[in-house]
């Protein structure tokens, strides 16, 4: 089940994330900025700039668009797959970085920005709970699965196989150890999701396919 969703459009992602003051990404192969399919040519029109690679490049909303939306590039940026998981970099880059007094610090222009550019269903009321959240998220190990040719067809899922992989992401860490202890939520108790793992727990893959954020970003 879904219980909540945030929906945010391209140009509030590029607006926000420049009232946060940007993000740092490790960019660990170049990607191109304005680049577009020729459908006359199959080929990709000429980029007009490049995100270089490197550890930490701090990127603007601009870049950082580009950086999690760019299809169209040489390998591996025209693999689909990779353009998800640099999407996911990006978010947990966000979560990781971005503070409480950050947003206190930068309400008001956050608030400007991303007027009628971000949709959600969350109460108000549970705002306070979900930057609770937050702060034990920043401190914790994001769990990563990928549906992925290697994991499914994508012309013909196997819905049940889904289910189960996503049932087994969420009751046990990555790499494969109990649900319980080690700072462990247990999605009840501390209100955190039971793929939260903290960072004196193992952060290796486990056998149903899911990893650490980290680990592929």
């Amino acid at each position: 089940d879904v219980h909540y969703f945030v929906m945010v459009n391209l140009e509030g992602f590029e607006r926000m994330v420049d009232a946060l003051g940007g993000v740092t990404i490790d960019v660990r192969y170049r990607v191109p900025i304005g680049t577009k399919l020729n459908q006359h040519t199959g080929t990709c029109t000429e980029a007009l700039g490049w995100i270089e690679p490197g550890l930490n490049q701090h990127l603007d909303g601009f870049q950082a668009l580009w950086y999690a939306r760019a299809r169209c590039g040489p390998p591996p940026v025209t693999d689909d797959y990779n353009r998800m998981e640099r999407q996911r970099c990006v978010i947990g880059a966000l979560a990781e970085q971005v503070r409480p007094a950050t947003l206190l610090r930068n309400y008001q222009r956050i608030a400007s920005a991303t007027e009628e550019l971000i949709l959600t269903d969350i109460p108000q009321d549970l705002l306070p709970a979900f930057v609770d959240l937050g702060r034990d998220v920043q401190d914790a190990t994001i769990s990563n699965l990928a549906f992925t040719d290697d994991v499914l067809v994508p012309s013909d899922p196997d819905c049940a196989k889904v289910h189960e992989l996503v049932a087994e992401t969420l009751t046990k860490p990555p790499g494969g150890g109990d649900s319980g202890g080690g700072g462990q939520g247990d999605g009840s108790d501390d209100g955190l999701p039971v793929n939260v793992q903290f960072p004196d727990d193992t952060t290796g893959d486990d056998e149903a396919g899911a990893e650490s954020l980290k680990s592929v970003c």
